[in-house]
């Protein structure tokens, strides 16, 4: 729900920015800066993986474009964001499908 969630944030920021609609580009930055948060403490470091060690760093990177994107309001950015989790989110799928 997480990952879904995101991604309407993302998509709605998307929109916002083309229709130059300020407030509700930072309401949707926002609440996708809020859910990647949420993913990154849910992560579980002390495995003994470099699984949640990259994958942290994959959600410091999104974190980082999204504050890029607040401030120059590139919609190809977001698009590059929406792929990657699209991506992440299927990985995961996968693990729940499999167990």
């Amino acid at each position: 729900l997480l990952f879904e969630g995101l991604l309407t944030s993302l998509v709605e920021a998307r929109g916002a920015i083309l229709e130059r609609d300020l407030e509700k580009k930072g309401q949707k930055i926002s609440a996708a800066m809020s859910i990647v948060l949420t993913l990154r403490e849910s992560l579980d470091v002390t495995l003994d993986s470099d699984l949640p060690h990259n994958i942290d760093l994959l959600y410091d990177y999104i974190q980082r474009k999204m504050i890029e994107i607040n401030q120059t309001m590139d919609v190809n950015s977001i698009d590059e964001i929406v792929e990657l989790v699209v991506t992440l989110k299927s990985g995961w799928d996968q693990i729940v499908e499999n167990t």
